[in-house]
């Protein structure tokens, strides 16, 4: 048995016997975007895009050849994603992202 904050461990005394077993998942949602240059809109390829849940870091990827990204399961919270690109040093934020319910996608 299973129960939310508390962590209990029921081994199986006979082959066979089967036990109840609760899990409560928690709803999630996906932020994805694309990293474009200020110059010429083109895509920032290789740029490293940062995570921030509440303004702690949660998470960190890299853009692919077209510039975009993508966090996927995330719990419901508030978000900021931060950029950089490492070929120039640009850099740029968007903060006040906010995941509210089940399956929510927010393209940035």
């Amino acid at each position: 048995m299973l129960r939310v904050g508390i962590h209990q461990h029921r081994a199986l005394a006979v082959e066979g016997e089967e036990k109840s077993v609760l899990i409560r998942l928690q709803p999630v949602g996906t932020i994805t975007g694309r990293i474009l240059s200020p110059l010429d809109g083109s895509p920032v390829a290789s740029a490293q895009v940062r995570l921030f849940k509440s303004s702690s870091f949660f998470d960190a990827v890299t853009t692919d050849s077209q510039g975009r990204f993508f966090f996927d399961a995330l719990p419901i919270s508030y978000y900021t994603v931060k950029a950089l690109d490492l070929g120039t040093g640009r850099s740029g934020q968007v903060a006040g992202i906010h995941l509210y319910y089940e399956e929510q996608v927010i393209s940035v």
